[in-house]
Formats: structure tokens, C-alpha cells, sequence
């Protein structure tokens, strides 16, 4: 005989089980019934606040979302029902780790390399390409001959094949800093730091305001005697 059918069953060692009436998974904290594993209508818990409304669960802790991106943070408020007011979302699916900024919570995807965490995962994704060379910026054709106007990566694919798309760029060898010196005609300002242009994959660079005058592959009247280093993944 098992269990409750068992009559030699010792009583005392029988266990107290919430009533589950409205079969949310939540047992009633006024409501037992005694088993051996929880019966049908019955929950291994006694958390639920409401056991009539199947959509009012245990006791949850709330928190603020201020940034509206469905991750909250700051002060803890604990209820059956979502408190009253605008913002609130379970504290249970994750802290946001920016409440600030809509683009930052643990639901965003993380961009590589930009020194900002927006998965908040801690820390900052590494990137994970190898480098696989650099180039001089006044290697590339004179802007004498109104050439093409070159983004880095684009250079990158054209110096070690490849399509743009599998590239990015830095200004130093040991990481990839998402940046790219450019030169501009007749202009050398791009040429030094801290006034490189930041790099996003899949972005396209700002040609200036007469036509595409910076490019990151081109020479310049004065030598822009630079590297940019390329990143393959």
C-alpha cells in the first residue's frame, strides 16, 4: 500500500499542503489539506495573496521602471498587486543597471569595445576579432584625383579583401578602439587625437560639408602619416 493508503501510515508525518483553488500554482495560507505529496488542488507553497484570482500570484517585489525599457531599479516595494502609479514591473526578470537611459538594461544587446555596458552584464563586451594589419592613411590615392572617399573599414577590405561588414577599426594595435584617423582636403585635423572619428559597425562616415571631403585611405597635400589598424572577425 502507498502513501494515505497504507492504514498503518503514521499520521504525524503526514504534510500540510496550501489549497490551490483558483490553480495558479499558489497554495491558500488559510487552507491545508494533509498528504504525503501535494493532491490535485493543491500547491507545494502557501504564497498566494488571492487564492479566488488566478492572475494575483504571492507576494512580489516591485521596483520603478523610469526609463520605460520593462527593467526597473531603486527602492523595493512588495505587494500581491502591482502598486498603484505608473512603472512598475517585477523586480524577478532583472535589474535595469542605467534607469536612465532606455538603450541600457539586461534585455539590450551589447556593443563591443565602446566602453559602455549595455546589456548589464558588468562589464563591457570584449570584441572578439583579430587583427590582421594597418595601413598608412596618406598610402592611398591623392586627392588631387578626386578620388573615392574611403571609410576604414572599407580600406580594410580593400587592402586584405574581405567585405567592409567583416571589419573594424582602431588607432593602436594592442585593442580595437572603435576608432579611425581620417584625413580631410587640405585639412590635417582628423590626422591626430583626440579628433578621430569613432567607428560603429555598419555606419558610414561623415564626408563633411562640401561633398565627401575626409576619407580614411587617401593623401592629403600635407602627409597624414598615420595608421589605422584592422580588426577581422
Amino acid at each position: 500500500m502507498i502513501d494515505e493508503d497504507d492504514p498503518s501510515l503514521d499520521p504525524t508525518s503526514l504534510l500540510e499542503f496550501g489549497v490551490d483553488s483558483d490553480g495558479d500554482g499558489y497554495g491558500d495560507p488559510a487552507l491545508f489539506v494533509e498528504a504525503c505529496t501535494p493532491p490535485p488542488g493543491a500547491a507545494d507553497n502557501v504564497l498566494d495573496c488571492d487564492d479566488s484570482d488566478p492572475d494575483i500570484l504571492g507576494l512580489t517585489d516591485w521596483v520603478r521602471d523610469l526609463d520605460g525599457d520593462g527593467f526597473g531599479a531603486g527602492a523595493i516595494t512588495s505587494s500581491c498587486t502591482k502598486p498603484a502609479g505608473l512603472g512598475w514591473v517585477r523586480l524577478e526578470i532583472g535589474l535595469d543597471c542605467d534607469d536612465a537611459d532606455d538603450e541600457i538594461s539586461p534585455d539590450a544587446e551589447d556593443v563591443c569595445g565602446d566602453g559602455i555596458d549595455q546589456d548589464c552584464s558588468g562589464a563591457d563586451e570584449v570584441y572578439p576579432g583579430h587583427l590582421v594589419g594597418f595601413y598608412y592613411v596618406y598610402d592611398g590615392p591623392s586627392w588631387s584625383s578626386d578620388p573615392l572617399s574611403y571609410s576604414c573599414v572599407e580600406a580594410c577590405a580593400l587592402l586584405f579583401g574581405g567585405s567592409p561588414s567583416d571589419f573594424s577599426c582602431s588607432v593602436t594595435p594592442l585593442a580595437d578602439t572603435s576608432l579611425a584617423y581620417l584625413d580631410g582636403y587640405a585639412d590635417e585635423t582628423y590626422c591626430t587625437l583626440p579628433n578621430t572619428d569613432t567607428y560603429k559597425k555598419g555606419a558610414t562616415y561623415d564626408c563633411g560639408a562640401v561633398g565627401c571631403s575626409y576619407s580614411a585611405w587617401v593623401k592629403d597635400h600635407a602627409a597624414c602619416d598615420v595608421r589605422n589598424y584592422c580588426w577581422e572577425f
